[in-house]
């Protein structure tokens, strides 16, 4: 029993230090994960909620200090990819603009969203096209200052 304090004590300073406490892993003691449930039960009760023209938030559900959201084109990939060609794009620089506008989503200055991700927060974001496909998996937690 004498050499089990050091271990112990490491395996405290150790989970400390890794952030083992996902609900409350910021300096103020917020409840992280009662505040997904919160946001997520708010948002749920308006949905599906159109985002924009062709995108439709379907789905959202908090675990943890994580927030998921899934969102639906009202297209398939095949549809994305022809409208690409005819822009001279690609899907690519596509994928790229949907993951800023995730990022704005969620980092939206003064916004419930914001704090909550910069208090220890995550905000999952999954695109999916309209026959259930897996187009972009976004994942913010954190948001740039300034």
């Amino acid at each position: 029993m004498k050499n089990s304090a050091p271990f112990l004590v490491s395996l405290v300073i150790s989970t400390a230090s890794w952030g083992g406490e996902p609900c409350t892993p910021n300096d103020m003691q917020i409840d992280v994960c009662r505040a997904a449930t919160n946001i997520s039960e708010t948002i749920e009760e308006g949905l599906p909620l159109r985002l924009n023209q062709g995108l439709v938030l379907q789905q959202i559900d908090a675990t943890q200090n994580i927030i998921s959201m899934t969102a639906v084109f009202d297209y398939t990939e095949g549809h994305l990819v022809a409208e690409a060609r005819r822009k001279g794009t690609t899907l690519d620089a596509f994928r790229t603009s949907v993951r800023r506008a995730a990022i704005l989503i969620a980092c939206r200055p003064r916004t419930e969203l914001q704090a909550f991700i910069e208090l220890g927060g995550e905000l999952r974001m999954v695109y999916q096209f309209s026959d259930r496909a897996h187009f972009l998996t976004v994942n913010v937690d954190q948001c740039a200052a300034g």
